[in-house]
């Protein structure tokens, strides 16, 4: 019950902010020291009102950084306690809500929250209440107990000041509260790249007369949260079946291969079966082999055009992350990296199997060492042998 209520009240954020002037958002930055330049442009760009900073990695005595990250803002935070053994040069975790100082409403910090994972701010607007903020960060050191403790808190928090306003709960929760039915798995993705802007249009007019209806229903005192919930998810999908194409997902194609590409290789392909079915005739006075093989070199210039293109792309991509999100930095660092292949082939070698690179190697060395030594047998002729050491003896004496 209480996941559910987080992942409501989470859900219906997006529906509170479209009902209010407050500009809230909330970011996992996994890092503030990395994360600082990105974090300042988004203030700018967005000009939020409230933002809720989780996993800032500060330690107690360096809290006041967040508040001189852009002017203009002040900042309610705290950080995780550290053991006496840590001897990290930063510290871990994290929470914290910045808000603009300019803003028209009383601005209260709620210090009772009983846990340093979570913080809270009351803000008061003239005749519309209170609404209350809290950005948590919950643990994901994979102790239940650790992880009930604290969801126990924020549900106190939630149940206590919800009888005096609004509440709304955001940041990093480190759980998936939803229920994954595989016999409710989507079998097609939307096609992002077949949606016209009329479509979009189109999904747009589908949504607007329900939401509305749905917001009405939200004003109503007896207004259910699970219920609200599902009609929006509902809401949603069917807007998206009439209008959204969908597609199946393909894990084979390449990541570069896009539609300028595909098009070029349908394109050679089929100036190739005409070229089969004419005999495959050889020289450019044929004119099936000199328009499948101008196909075929458009192709490949088109391919290594988006090729380069992708790896551009996936440069910039690890650079940015670089600047703003360390782990998504490695992530990207280990999808891009050549894997090598760890199994090796297997030899027999006197009845014995060989599948090791040791082993295999050592199966060789016996092998070589043994090909050209004397052997003793009712075919080797030991006189001829010592003809040939003698003959070998004295030419090597006379090269001396």
């Amino acid at each position: 019950m209480q996941c559910q209520i987080l992942v409501s009240l989470v859900t219906l954020v997006t529906l509170f902010l479209i009902m209010s002037s407050l500009k809230l958002l909330a970011w996992n930055v996994r890092g503030i020291m990395s994360s600082t330049v990105c974090l300042s442009n988004l203030l700018r760009s967005t000009d939020c009102d409230v933002c809720i900073i989780s996993e800032h990695k500060l330690e107690t005595r360096s809290l006041n950084y967040l508040s001189s990250i852009e002017q203009g803002y002040n900042c309610v935070c705290k950080a995780d306690s550290l053991p006496n053994f840590h001897n990290a040069y930063h510290g871990k975790g994290g929470i914290a809500i910045l808000y603009k100082s300019t803003l028209q409403f009383s601005i209260n910090e709620i210090h009772d929250t009983n846990s340093e994972r979570i913080v809270g701010l009351e803000i008061k607007a003239p005749f519309k209440g209170s609404l209350f903020i809290f950005g948590a960060y919950l643990p994901s050191d994979e102790s239940v107990d650790n992880y009930r403790t604290e969801l126990n808190i924020l549900d106190t928090l939630y149940t206590h000041y919800s009888y005096y306003g609004n509440v709304i709960i955001a940041g990093d929760l480190n759980a998936s509260c939803l229920e994954k039915d595989k016999l409710c798995s989507n079998s097609k993705l939307p096609a992002w790249h077949k949606i016209t802007d009329d479509q979009i249009e189109l999904y747009k007019q589908f949504l607007h007369e329900p939401l509305q209806i749905l917001q009405k229903k939200m004003d109503s005192d007896n207004a259910d949260i699970d219920t609200l919930y599902n009609d929006v998810v509902t809401i949603l999908h069917t807007a998206a079946d009439k209008t959204v194409l969908k597609c199946g997902f393909n894990p084979f194609t390449k990541p570069y291969w896009i539609s300028g590409v595909k098009i070029a290789h349908e394109k050679e392909r089929t100036l190739r079966k005409a070229w089969v079915i004419d005999g495959r005739p050889r020289g450019m006075h044929h004119d099936s082999y000199k328009l499948y093989k101008r196909a075929k070199h458009e192709f490949r210039n088109i391919q290594q055009a988006a090729y380069e293109q992708y790896i551009q792309q996936t440069n910039d991509d690890i650079n940015k992350a670089a600047e703003c999100d360390i782990r998504l930095f490695w992530k990207l660092i280990k999808r891009n990296k050549t894997v090598s292949s760890k199994i090796y082939p297997e030899i027999i070698q006197d009845d014995n199997i060989c599948n090791t690179p040791e082993s295999i190697a050592n199966a060789f060395m016996d092998y070589f060492s043994k090909l050209y030594q004397p052997d003793s047998d009712e075919m080797y002729d030991n006189d001829k042998t010592c003809i040939y050491q003698v003959v070998l003896s004295k030419k090597v004496k006379s090269m001396v």
